[in-house]
């Protein structure tokens, strides 16, 4: 059942950007998507993708007993890697609409950030480039440890969740000033709702098999595919919600 749920939730999360790409080449312009959704989105992809390629490469087995490791399989790290390639193609439809996916130039596609969100990404990519020199600093110095790989990585995670949080705020408020749907991929939020909803069973299975089960220090090494799980949830149900009144 487990197996099942992770090859589910891997393929609703990736297929689920598919009809968002079809439906803006089809328009000739990508102005359905908010850019600081994608800007955000894209981010966020980055990091928890180095998180997952950390903790699954440095992690020491025989290294500090009372942290526990973090449940990272190949489908997480499959649904991460395509999210990320996915995200740099969405960005390409804003960046590079007009020469490689043949947008009309009579449609002008916006590419320029809210200043609220231009704010909160400065100083969100400031912290992480602060974040990695100290981590950097305490590995190439001999301290290298499960805890302190935990530490950064959960940190590369909570960028992850902050970003999914911020991402869909101007992707909503979009929704909102608009006042309609026409053109929003509702099958993508329905597809990544699925999504959400096994990627948590998933997690809750895996974790209730191991000896420690469901417990607080369970959560906090898998913080990311847990926290990035329940917000998309979350916002799911909002899209869902604006597609049922505007519609």
């Amino acid at each position: 059942m487990e197996r099942l749920l992770g090859i589910v939730y891997v393929g609703c999360w990736s297929i689920s950007v598919y009809p968002v790409l079809y439906k803006n080449w089809k328009n000739g312009n990508a102005n359905a998507v908010s850019f600081d959704y994608v800007v955000l989105n894209t981010v966020g992809y980055v990091c928890l993708m180095v998180s997952m390629l950390l903790q699954k490469l440095l992690w020491i087995n025989d290294g500090d007993e009372k942290v526990t490791a973090p449940e990272i399989a190949v489908p997480d790290l499959v649904y991460c890697g395509h999210g990320t390639f996915m995200c740099f193609m969405l960005l390409s439809q804003f960046l590079v609409g007009t020469s490689i996916w043949r947008f009309p130039t009579t449609i002008i596609t916006h590419t320029r950030m809210h200043y609220i969100y231009s704010r909160i990404f400065k100083i969100v990519m400031f912290l992480v480039f602060l974040m990695t020199v100290v981590f950097l600093r305490q590995t190439l110095s001999g301290n290298m440890t499960n805890a302190l790989l935990l530490s950064y990585c959960n940190k590369l995670s909570m960028v992850k969740i902050l970003m999914s949080l911020t991402k869909h705020l101007p992707q909503v408020k979009h929704n909102f000033e608009r006042k309609n749907m026409a053109d929003f991929p509702i099958q993508s939020t329905c597809i990544d709702f699925l999504g959400s909803v096994c990627s948590l069973s998933q997690l809750i299975l895996r974790l209730s098999s191991k000896p420690q089960g469901l417990s607080l220090m369970s959560f906090v090494t898998n913080f990311g595919k847990a926290g990035v799980g329940l917000v998309t949830l979350l916002f799911n149900i909002v899209y869902i919600s604006q597609w049922v009144a505007y519609t």
